[in-house]
């Protein structure tokens, strides 16, 4: 009696979450060119939601984005990499390079010229 209660329940839950949908069908949701989705109101938010930022290309007021497609690479270090595609917001891209150029020349100071490298606090 237990088995067939409990058989009934499963069925009953399973029925109700197969026609409760939460109401958002396919048109409520944005596809990537990597296959991935998420709900369309994050489209043209400023933000890359995508890997590549197809989400922001499209848009009027947007300030604009950068895509680089990347090539496979594979090396003997068994390192590989399938090549695909990337994006970012073309306003951050002065950011983002100032923040690669101090890191640069902090980790040369530090970790070169002031012998970091030798007292292992670099790694």
């Amino acid at each position: 009696m237990k088995v067939w209660a409990l058989l009934v329940l499963v069925a009953v839950m399973s029925v109700g979450h197969a026609q409760d949908d939460g109401g958002e069908d396919d048109a409520d949701y944005f596809r990537c060119d990597d296959g991935e989705s998420f709900s369309r109101r994050y489209v043209c938010d400023d933000d890359c939601d995508c890997m590549g930022c197809e989400d922001e290309t499209e848009c009027e007021d947007g300030s604009g984005v950068t895509q680089v497609k990347v090539g496979d690479f594979s090396a003997k270090l068994h390192l590989k990499h399938k090549g695909g595609k990337y994006g970012m917001m073309s306003k951050n891209i002065p950011e983002y390079v100032a923040g690669y150029a101090y890191y640069a020349v902090h980790w040369t100071y530090w970790c070169i010229l002031r012998g970091g490298v030798f007292d292992g606090s670099c790694w």
